[in-house]
C-alpha cells in the first residue's frame, strides 16, 4: 500500500478555480481518492476556489492489484512506477492551465520472512462490543515454520484480546499462507491500534516475530465516522509538491 501526498500552492496574486486534481494510476495499480467525505462531497467545500498564496494537501491511497513481490520482484527492495498526477485549473478570465507530472516512483521494501497481514477487519466498531479480525500469515522463506502466537496488551491500549491468548498453529510450509481469526473487545473510543502480537517459530530456535501494529479500527459510541480508507495505514508514502 502507498499513500500519495500532494501539496499544491497557489503562487499567483489572484484566485483560481481547480477543475481537476486527479491521480492516474499506472497499469497494475488501483487508486482511491481520499479528498471526499463519505457523502461524496469535496473536503475543500462545494466551490473549488483556490485563494492566492494558500496551500492544499491532497491524499490518494494506491494499492497494487498483484503484490509487487509476487509479480517477480524477488526478495529485494524495488522501485516501481505507481502513476502520475494531473492538475487543471482556470484563471479569473477563464484561461486554462495544466500541470501533469511524470511517472511517480515508490520504493517497495523486501518482504519479511514472516509476513503478517490484517486481511479482514471492520473499519468501524461499537464501544464494548466484541469483533473479529482475520490475519494472514505468509511464510516467505524456503523452510517450514511451526508458529505459536502470544497476544499481549500494551498499557493504555484501547482494545483487549479475547479468547485464547497463547496457541500453537499448524505447520506452515515454504511460500505458504495460513489464515487465523482473533477477537478483540474495544474499551476506549476513537481510532485504536490493533497489534501487540508475537509469533514464535518453534522449528527454528524459537525465533520471535513481534508485531507491534497490524492496523487500526475506529471505535464509536455515536454517529461520528472517519473516512474508511484512512483507518489502515499504508506501508509506503510519497510526497509531491507543486506550484500553480
Amino acid at each position: 500500500n502507498v499513500l500519495l501526498t500532494v501539496q499544491i500552492q497557489n503562487v499567483m496574486p489572484h484566485s483560481v478555480f481547480l477543475d481537476v486534481v486527479s491521480f492516474d494510476p499506472a497499469a497494475g495499480f488501483i487508486s482511491v481518492d481520499l479528498n471526499t467525505t463519505t457523502e461524496g462531497c469535496s473536503v475543500f467545500g462545494k466551490d473549488d476556489i483556490f485563494s492566492p498564496h494558500t496551500n492544499r494537501q491532497y491524499l490518494f491511497h494506491i494499492t497494487p492489484q498483484i503484490p509487487v513481490h509476487q509479480s517477480g520482484a524477488g526478495t529485494r527492495a524495488v522501485s516501481v512506477s505507481v502513476g502520475k498526477m494531473d492538475i487543471v485549473w482556470r484563471g479569473r478570465f477563464g484561461e486554462r492551465g495544466r500541470i501533469q507530472t511524470g511517472q511517480l516512483k515508490a520504493v517497495i521494501p523486501p518482504p519479511h520472512e514472516l509476513q503478517v497481514t490484517l486481511s479482514e477487519s471492520p473499519g468501524i466498531v461499537q464501544l464494548e462490543r466484541q469483533f473479529p479480525i482475520s490475519i494472514t500469515l505468509s511464510n516467505n522463506t524456503n523452510r517450514e515454520m511451526r508458529l505459536r502466537y502470544q497476544l499481549e496488551r500494551q498499557p493504555g491500549a484501547g482494545t483487549l484480546w479475547c479468547g485464547i491468548t497463547n496457541e500453537t498453529l499448524q505447520e506452515l510450509g515454504p511460500q505458504e499462507c495460513l489464515d487465523i481469526t482473533l477477537n478483540l473487545l474495544p474499551i476506549l473510543p476513537g481510532i485504536q491500534a490493533i497489534g501487540n502480537v508475537i509469533f514464535i517459530d518453534m522449528l527454528n530456535n524459537q525465533k520471535r516475530y513481534p508485531i507491534l501494529k497490524l492496523g487500526s479500527v475506529f471505535v464509536s459510541h455515536d454517529s461520528t465516522k472517519p473516512h474508511p480508507h484512512l483507518i489502515n495505514s499504508p506501508n509506503t508514502s510519497i510526497t509531491v509538491q507543486t506550484n500553480v
